[in-house]
């Protein structure tokens, strides 16, 4: 087999964990593979998205995408056979694709070193069983086969790089993805119930208030984001959330953060913070309320003086506030006419 073959193979088997993983909320059959140390989750829920809508009915969309993917794999014939041996259509049978990780300065060394992607759907278990020893068999340089107890544990190591891309099918429903064999291993173990699943208190109810339903959602606790604050080039669009952790943290009020977005007709949002008890949160959510009163009346004047914050005036009458348990929550909403608005004022 030449290198060039063998590279094919591992970019190809690559990209595929990789289209799977980046699709990246938890649902609960997918929170009892957590570490213990996850501090930060973020979930594409794939299915949400395609049957919204905002896609429905959108056939040449889709289409396009459709042709994009199999014109990525047609690039290789190894590959593209041994993606076929799956029978796994990431149109049909991809549900939701979530990523965890411990906190760190680092979140992409985080990630490769303890994170673990989560892809729930449909899969065929004899058929990833016997595509990935047909594989192995083919390319044993490229891909091993291991076992993990009763689990097939598939390992690709591409050539030129020493970092191992460990999958392994947990269930008909549920895959795991990871650079941490022992991750994985550990993640299974709790899967079947050997092992008991331990999140961290403010995690489970940061998770807890979460909307479940939304096409994109995360959670990280106050101590995950404050490492973050720590690393080096910050993403400017975090910095007053970074800021309001540190304010958090000095008041001893503040574990964490949520927050989803939801594709439909409009489109929907939720902002939750984490505080030490409910007592709190409700307080938090009393005085956002009055708060929210003087911004609405403050953006209704901005906005006669110019009329581009028109919209804006729309989505602030929708915010509310509320909360859940030991979270305090916020919510809004973009419809429709206001995103059809914002869209005409992007300069082509």
């Amino acid at each position: 087999m030449t290198r060039h073959c063998r590279i094919g193979v591992a970019v190809g088997l690559a990209s595929l964990v990789a289209c799977l993983t980046t699709a990246a909320p938890a649902s609960a059959q997918n929170v009892k593979f957590f570490p213990a140390e996850t501090e930060v989750v973020l979930t594409v829920n794939f299915r949400q998205i395609l049957e919204s809508d905002l896609l429905k009915g959108k056939k040449d969309e889709l289409a396009l995408l459709k042709a994009i993917a199999e014109g990525f794999l047609g690039q290789n014939a190894d590959a593209e056979k041994y993606v076929k041996g799956l029978s796994f259509d990431p149109f049909k049978d991809l549900d939701t694709v979530t990523a965890v990780m411990p906190s760190s300065n680092d979140a992409a060394k985080a990630l490769e070193t303890k994170g673990l992607v989560i892809v729930h759907g449909k899969f065929d278990g004899a058929k990833w069983k016997a595509t990935a020893e047909q594989a192995a068999k083919d390319h044993g340089d490229v891909i091993q086969v291991t076992r993990a107890g009763p689990h097939q544990v598939i390992e690709v190591t591409p050539p030129g790089d020493t970092k191992v891309i460990c999958v392994a099918l947990a269930n008909p429903t549920t895959l795991l993805v990871s650079h941490n064999r022992a991750i994985i291993t550990t993640a299974l173990a709790q899967g079947t119930g050997e092992k008991k699943a331990e999140l961290k208190k403010e995690v489970a109810d940061l998770l807890a208030s979460r909307d479940a339903k939304s096409s994109v959602s995360f959670v990280a606790t106050s101590g995950a984001l404050d490492e973050l604050s720590k690393g080096q080039n910050v993403p400017p669009e975090l910095q007053a959330l970074l800021q309001a952790v540190q304010i958090g943290k000095i008041l001893g009020t503040i574990d964490g953060f949520n927050g989803s977005v939801t594709v439909g007709k409009d489109i929907d949002f939720q902002m939750g913070v984490g505080t030490k008890d409910a007592a709190t949160a409700r307080k938090y959510a009393q005085d956002a309320g009055f708060l929210l009163l003087a911004a609405k009346g403050l953006v209704a004047t901005q906005a006669k003086q110019n009329p581009q914050l028109a919209p804006l005036v729309d989505v602030v009458k929708t915010v509310r506030t509320s909360s859940q348990g030991s979270t305090f929550i916020i919510r809004g909403q973009v419809s429709a006419a206001v995103l059809e608005e914002a869209l005409k004022s992007i300069p082509r």
